[in-house]
């Protein structure tokens, strides 16, 4: 994917140019974000549209995806929509991914020989800071793209659930015998996640809350029965099997 900025005419706008290095400082950071999308990397995009806000000067912050589009192309969608699916994506700093390894069993699920009484044998953790979703906070994100943002973060979640809705719960108990130790760390993983983001997302107010929440609460319950099927299969039964 590449982006293209158009030229940025001088007076860009009249009531930005006499703050933050006016309309040269405004065209700056929009080549600044039109090269971070073309990396197509979610850090550089997001720190170069929040560069963006800041030399906006007195530009109401709704009118700035507006003023993206308007002089940023990008082939593979609109720049603005781009931004958006970043700041969906963006995680939490002080994690991996929503989840850390069990600093009791460090990982392995097991204390000499016995399921791990922190993690339950998963061997693994929820971030305490994301809360386990692995997601920025949603006051990290503008104003003005972050309910946007939620609708991605829906989307994303759908995708999860439907690769979820592939297996029967009837084939659970089967799957997980077939689970190496690693394949079993990385399921929890997912799970924990997967549960983290429902919950999340339950949570926040869009236009469709209700639905949304009634929806989330039934695939909860489904990853919870999932994940009390994982955590009932003892590590050590899995190592004596070996």
């Amino acid at each position: 994917m590449c982006a293209q900025l158009s030229d940025v005419p001088d007076a860009l706008p009249a009531r930005n140019s006499h703050e933050n290095g006016g309309a040269t400082g405004f065209g700056k950071a929009l080549k600044n974000l039109a090269e971070a999308i073309t990396e197509r990397k979610v850090e550089p995009v997001c720190a170069a549209y929040l560069a963006l806000r800041h030399v906006a000067g007195k530009i109401p912050p709704n009118e700035i995806p507006g003023q993206v589009d308007r002089f940023i192309t990008a082939k593979s969608g609109s720049a603005q929509e781009l931004i958006i699916s970043a700041f969906s994506h963006r995680h939490c700093l002080m994690c991996s991914n929503g989840m850390e390894s069990c600093r009791t069993c460090d990982g392995s699920g097991i204390v000499e020989d016995y399921e791990c009484p922190t993690c339950d044998g998963l061997g693994v953790e929820i971030c305490s800071f994301c809360a386990g979703t692995g997601w920025c906070d949603y006051n990290d994100i503008p104003d003005e793209i972050r309910l946007a943002a939620v609708h991605r973060r829906i989307k994303h979640v759908k995708k999860e659930l439907a690769r979820l809705d592939r297996i029967s719960e009837a084939d659970i108990p089967a799957l997980l015998e077939q689970l190496k130790p690693q394949q079993r760390h990385k399921l929890a993983s997912s799970l924990l996640r997967l549960q983290a983001r429902l919950t999340d997302l339950a949570s926040i107010k869009t236009d469709n809350k209700d639905e949304y929440a009634a929806r989330f609460s039934a695939w909860a319950e489904r990853i919870k029965r999932f994940t009390e099927a994982l955590r009932a299969k003892q590590p050590q039964a899995e190592e004596n099997q070996k």
